[in-house]
């Protein structure tokens, strides 16, 4: 698990992402990588990352091509992002991703992922494929009584959040297992 608050001496960024942008979380991502790649008990060519709301944004960063080549580093292998916030222009992609967000997430709009999808045409090398649960809230998968957070309707659902679990090993499977 990649901490970029703690030495920046950050609690959250709940308040304003741009505390800590997912360009710089992506170099911790990278760093992270880079580490995980020097361990012989790893397999360099097999290192993925997950990230949640803010941490998806950053795996969206992190799987751009612009990011190895500015990082010096080979591309992760797969990235997934739970409702991230999408950027509203697409970059080339170095990296296969998988984005999961709930059409009713009042806090990352999944209708900017779906126009952030649909920029990359069936040709690109790396496109991302989406997937939107009708209903479901931000945090969807996580299983907690419903609640306000920092103004945000953060709720469960267990239909999506089974989904997405089962999405989300199927994903790293094909693209991380030899």
């Amino acid at each position: 698990m990649v901490d970029s608050f703690s030495a920046r001496g950050l609690r959250q960024v709940y308040e304003g992402s741009r505390a800590l942008p997912g360009t710089v979380r992506a170099q911790d991502v990278y760093t992270a990588a880079a580490y995980l790649r020097s361990r012989r008990d790893i397999d360099a060519s097999r290192v993925g990352a997950l990230g949640y709301s803010h941490g998806g944004w950053t795996g969206l960063w992190a799987a751009a091509h612009r990011a190895a080549e500015r990082f010096g580093r080979p591309p992760l292998a797969a990235v997934v992002s739970l409702y991230p916030f999408c950027p509203k222009f697409a970059p080339p992609l170095d990296t296969d991703v998988l984005i999961l967000a709930g059409d009713a997430d009042d806090w990352a709009l999944s209708w900017r992922c779906t126009e952030f999808s649909a920029k990359y045409t069936a040709d690109a090398a790396h496109r991302p494929s989406l997937v939107v649960y009708p209903g479901a809230h931000h945090s969807f998968e996580v299983n907690a009584p419903d609640r306000l957070y920092f103004g945000h309707d953060l709720r469960y659902d267990a239909k999506a959040a089974e989904d997405a679990f089962l999405r989300v090993r199927q994903f790293f499977d094909q693209h991380l297992r030899p």
